[in-house]
């Protein structure tokens, strides 16, 4: 049997997609993308003016890296302040 899409028994199914290339992002995805294209030339341009002798993909790439350490940091704080919080309530449930 074949399930019509607004009775698909999967709802989450219609939440994931495969994205192989820059044209498979559509509608607000696309929006967001050219505004996040847009700041990120405006920073790589700021970066040579300011740093001509330094690579601007580089100095990119590493400010990217630098976020992401910082919130896999904000992360891990907070996964183990849940787990506190678990260890407290298991104590106090006994």
């Amino acid at each position: 049997m074949r399930f019509q899409p607004e009775h698909d028994p999967d709802p989450l199914r219609s939440k994931f997609k495969v994205v192989d290339s820059l044209d498979d992002i559509t509608g607000d995805e696309r929006e967001l993308f050219e505004r996040l294209k847009s700041k990120v030339s405006t920073m790589m341009d700021t970066q040579l003016k300011n740093h001509p002798d330094e690579d601007a993909v580089r100095s990119y790439i590493a400010f990217q890296e630098l976020r992401i350490t910082n919130l896999q940091a904000e992360i891990k704080n907070i996964y183990e302040m849940l787990l506190q919080m678990a260890v407290e309530i298991d104590r106090l449930q006994k």
